[in-house]
C-alpha cells in the first residue's frame, strides 16, 4: 500500500500555539476554578441558601445575579419558588400595648383611592406606589406563577387593592391558579373572581354570587370552604318572600348546584357555641344538600373564635328550616334517620385550636372556675353532635391551644373530662375511633404512665386505658405528617370494649 501522502509539512513544538499552514489554535487546558465555582448552579444554590437562609427574602439580595449567570438564574428560580404561594396581607402596625391592629379606620378607608396604602405581600412590605415596579419586575423578570393566592387580616373589601392583586400582581394570568382563598375580605363578588373560582381546584370562602350566578359546566374542587356566613345568607335568600315551604326547596335545589362536587369539605363555625341560651343555630336542611349534592367525601371542621354577625332569626322565624345547634341535646327529628354505611364519610376533621371559649368551658366542667350565664357541660355535646351529623367510623380532634395550662396543670382530671367530652353521648360513641391531638409542654412521662394505673368509667361503664401501639402512631403520622417528629410525643390508648370504640391521645411531654 503506498504511503499516505502528507497534506502538510511537519511542524516542532515551538510553532505548535499557532500554525498559519494547520490553521490550528492550541486549547487552553489550564484549569479556572473560580469558573467552574460560579458556574455550577448546584454549588451556586447552596451559597444562596447560606446567604439568604431561612428568615430572609431572596428580594433582599437581587444584587447576586450580577456576579455571574449562574447566580443569575439561581436567584430568579429561588425567586419563583417564593411566589408560588403569595399571602396578601394589610400592614398592621404596633399599639403601645404591644398588640397589633390593622393599619385600617373610617377616614383612612373612606380616602383609600388618594392615599398610598400599605399592605404586604409575603410579609413583604409596599404600597401602590411602589407595587408596580415590583410586580413588573416578578411578571417580566422572574416570571413567577403564582399557585397558591390568600387574602388574609382585611376587615373590609377594598376594590383597589383586590385589583391590583389581580391584574397586576397575576397581570390576568390566571390559568396558573389552583388556590384561591381569603376573596371575601377584599370583594364582594366580581365577574373575575366567579372566573377565577371555575378555575381553581381549592376555593373558599364561597361567596352566594359564585353560586347564584354559577360558571357553565360541570366542575370538580379537591377542597371548598363554607362559612356558617354562606350558610345563614343560602337559608334566608331561599326563605324571603316565599309562598309556600316547597317554594323554599326550590330555590335551594337551584342555589345548590348539582354540576359542583368536591372531595374535601371546610365548613367554618363561631366557637361560641357554648350559651344556654340563644345559641347561634344553622340551617340543617341546608347543610345537609350541599353535602349530597357536592357529594362530598371528607369533612374538616373549624371552630373559630370570635362573636358571630349572623342574625339567625331573619331565616328561622319563617320555620322552613330545621334550626342546628353543637351544644344542644339531640332531638331525634325527620334527619335523625337511620344511615348505611354508604352515609358515612371516609374521614371527619375538628380543628378547635382558636376555640378559646370551648377551651373555657372545658376548665369550667373540670372545677377550676365558675362563671355565671354559662353551661359548663353544654361543650360535651359538641362532639356528639358533630359525628350525628357528619357520621364516620374515624374522627380526628385538635384541641384548643388554650387547653395546654389546663392538661399541664391538672391531667388527671383533664383526661376524665375528655372522656366526657368524647363518650357523653352512648349512641354515637358506639364502633367508633377517636384522635385528640392536644399541643402543650409540662406533661411527664411519669403522668402518663398513672393513667394506666387508673380505673375509669363513663355512664358506668369500666374504660380501660394503656399506651398505643405503633399502628396508632403511625395513624397521627398520617394525619398531620411531620408534626409529631419534633417533640417527644407519648400516646394513651382509652378503651371501651362494651362499646367497640376507642379514644387516643397524642400529648407533648417532658424529655427525661
Amino acid at each position: 500500500m503506498p504511503p499516505r501522502k502528507k497534506l502538510h509539512e511537519d511542524i516542532f513544538d515551538g510553532e505548535e500555539d499557532y500554525c498559519p499552514k494547520r490553521k490550528i489554535k492550541k486549547l487552553d487546558i489550564e484549569d479556572d476554578a473560580s469558573s467552574k465555582i460560579f458556574n455550577n448552579q448546584n454549588i451556586v444554590h447552596e451559597i444562596i441558601e447560606h446567604l439568604v437562609g431561612n428568615d430572609k427574602s431572596i428580594l433582599d439580595f437581587l444584587l447576586l445575579r450580577l456576579v455571574s449567570k449562574s447566580f443569575n438564574s439561581v436567584v430568579l428560580s429561588k425567586i419563583r419558588a417564593e411566589f408560588v404561594q403569595v399571602q396578601v396581607s394589610p400592614l398592621q402596625k404596633s399599639e403601645a400595648n404591644g398588640e397589633y391592629s390593622d393599619n385600617e379606620d373610617v377616614e383612612y378607608e373612606s380616602s383609600s383611592f388618594l392615599q398610598d396604602r400599605l399592605f404586604t405581600v409575603n410579609e413583604r412590605t409596599t404600597s401602590f406606589s411602589k407595587s408596580s415596579k415590583l410586580f413588573e419586575f416578578l411578571n417580566s423578570v422572574a416570571r413567577i406563577r403564582v399557585r397558591d393566592l390568600l387574602f388574609s387580616g382585611f376587615t373590609s373589601t377594598d376594590k383597589r387593592l383586590h385589583d391590583c392583586i389581580l391584574y397586576s400582581l397575576l397581570a390576568a394570568n390566571w390559568f396558573s391558579l389552583a388556590s384561591y382563598k381569603g376573596a371575601d375580605e377584599v370583594c364582594n363578588g366580581c365577574a373575575a373572581c366567579r372566573e377565577i373560582a371555575s378555575r381553581v381546584k381549592v376555593y373558599g370562602p364561597v361567596q352566594l354570587c359564585t353560586l347564584i350566578e354559577p360558571i357553565s359546566g360541570r366542575k370538580h374542587y379537591e377542597q371548598l370552604i363554607v362559612t356558617e356566613i354562606l350558610l345563614a345568607e343560602i337559608a334566608y335568600h331561599c326563605v324571603e318572600m316565599i309562598g309556600s315551604k316547597e317554594e323554599a326547596f326550590v330555590r335551594l335545589a337551584k342555589i345548590i348546584n348539582l354540576e359542583i362536587s368536591c372531595d374535601q369539605l371546610d365548613l367554618v363555625f363561631s366557637d361560641r357555641c357554648m350559651w344556654s341560651k340563644d345559641t347561634l343555630a344553622h340551617p340543617r336542611e341546608v347543610i345537609d344538600w350541599i353535602i349530597k349534592a357536592w357529594k362530598v367525601k371528607s369533612i374538616n371542621i373549624r371552630f373559630m373564635t370570635g362573636y358571630s354577625s349572623i342574625d339567625y332569626k331573619q331565616w328561622a322565624c319563617k320555620r322552613i328550616f330545621t334550626e342546628m345547634r353543637f351544644d344542644e341535646m339531640f332531638v331525634k327529628d325527620q334527619n335523625s334517620r337511620s344511615r348505611s354505611d354508604r352515609d358515612h364519610f371516609e374521614r371527619v376533621e375538628v380543628d378547635m385550636q382558636a376555640g378559646d371559649e370551648i377551651a373555657t368551658c372545658f376548665a369550667e366542667s373540670m372545677g377550676m372556675f365558675e362563671r355565671s350565664g354559662m353551661s359548663s357541660t353544654a361543650f360535651q355535646n359538641v362532639c356528639a353532635n358533630v359525628k350525628r351529623i357528619f357520621p364516620t367510623q374515624d374522627m380526628y380532634l385538635i384541641l384548643p391551644v388554650e387547653l395546654a395550662h389546663v392538661a399541664s396543670v391538672e391531667f388527671d382530671g383533664f383526661c376524665e373530662a375528655l372522656l366526657e367530652f368524647a363518650w357523653k353521648d352512648e349512641q354515637t360513641a358506639r364502633h367508633s375511633r377517636l384522635f385528640f391531638r392536644l399541643y402543650t409542654f409540662g406533661i411527664t412521662e411519669k403522668e402518663v404512665m398513672r393513667q394506666i394505673k387508673k380505673q375509669f368509667k363513663i355512664n358506668c361503664r369500666p374504660v380501660a386505658a394503656m399506651l398505643s401501639d405503633p399502628s396508632v402512631r403511625c395513624s397521627f403520622l398520617k394525619w398531620l405528617p411531620g408534626s409529631t417528629s419534633t417533640f417527644d410525643r407519648s400516646l394513651l390508648s382509652f378503651t371501651d370494649t362494651s362499646n367497640n370504640c376507642v379514644l387516643h391521645l397524642e400529648v407533648c411531654v417532658e424529655p427525661a
